[in-house]
């Protein structure tokens, strides 16, 4: 039986033993998930190779690679990311994805959604670092720049 204090909620909740435990084995279950797709420095996208056409960022350093902590936050759920890990993806977004001046980037790569303009400072969507970039339909989807997502990594 799961007792409260191993539940993976922060609210209370009227769960039965049965309940508890289903809950318990799926928290379990996608923190290791989660934690195998860290890869030392950030978190990548395990493609499903089923699916070869299918949009995907591979081992890119992707903007949202940690907002299903941000989910679990507003359901209530626990940590599901490790706090060390999710601080060095944020940091990497900063270190790989953060242009002061989105010119340089807009004079290299011409396509793209570019909601910024010269002299504003962004977030680049998706970059790779360590190579890795897939081309597929829509790659210009992951050149998009936009201007309040430096927000919502902020350290």
């Amino acid at each position: 039986m799961i007792t409260k204090e191993k539940l993976p909620v922060q609210n209370e909740f009227d769960l039965s033993d049965r309940e508890g435990e289903v809950l318990h084995g799926l928290y379990e279950k996608g923190s290791k998930g989660i934690a195998m797709l860290y890869n030392g420095e950030y978190y990548v996208q395990e493609e499903e190779p089923a699916y070869p056409k299918a949009i995907g960022v591979g081992p890119g350093v992707y903007v949202d690679q940690v907002i299903g902590q941000f989910w679990a936050n507003q359901l209530g759920l626990v940590r599901l990311y490790n706090k060390e890990h999710m601080q060095s993806a944020l940091n990497t977004l900063w270190k790989h994805n953060f242009v002061p001046d989105v010119e340089s980037f807009r004079k290299t790569f011409t396509e793209g959604r570019y909601y910024a303009w010269t002299g504003d400072s962004a977030l680049i969507m998706c970059t790779w670092p360590n190579g890795g970039l897939n081309i597929r339909p829509l790659p210009i989807w992951w050149l998009k720049v936009l201007l309040n997502w430096s927000c919502k990594v902020w350290p």
